[in-house]
């Protein structure tokens, strides 16, 4: 019976991960959607919610909200009543649930149930030209297992529109 032994000299104390709210404030990608959330949630209270994955989308997709969705956008600068429909389309972006990339099989989708009520994430991994590709209810994840301390934040190049909207 043989074992190996690894050590490891650390330079740095390591830390636990932070929270969903601190990590997507501190991230240059992620600077819209951080504000948002914070307006529309007030007291960042999405990040207490246990073993989720959050899709977060970069601040390149909002550019492209006003394009394809102008229903949608007139909310980013509204009052009270647009802060509920931003609620209802931002909690589309969580799912109830851990999932890192590396846990998706190879064409195959794994369905993550939103916390918005009846709304689905179809997380599906392909392999082009022997680079994995993983899109989110067909958008592309740009931004991969950024850890935080309830679960993933995975950078989306898209906006969830949920179904029902």
């Amino acid at each position: 019976f043989q074992q190996e032994l690894s050590i490891y000299y650390l330079d740095s104390i390591l830390s636990f991960p932070s929270d969903p709210s601190v990590i997507l404030a501190s991230h240059q990608k992620f600077t819209f959607v951080s504000r948002l959330l914070f307006e529309v949630y007030r007291l960042n209270n999405f990040t207490d919610a246990p073993g989720v994955t959050i899709f977060a989308p970069c601040d390149d997709a909002f550019s492209d909200l006003q394009r394809t969705y102008p229903e949608w956008f007139k909310y980013l600068n509204s009052t009270e009543d647009g802060f509920v429909k931003l609620r209802y389309i931002l909690l589309a972006h969580i799912g109830s649930g851990v999932l890192y990339l590396d846990q998706i099989p190879m064409n195959k989708i794994v369905v993550l149930d939103s916390v918005l009520d009846g709304q689905k994430l179809d997380v599906l991994a392909i392999n082009n030209s022997q680079i994995k590709t993983v899109t989110v209810n067909s958008v592309p994840v740009v931004i991969p297992d950024i850890i935080a301390s309830n679960g993933p934040i995975h950078g989306i190049g898209g906006i969830l529109i949920p179904v029902q909207a």
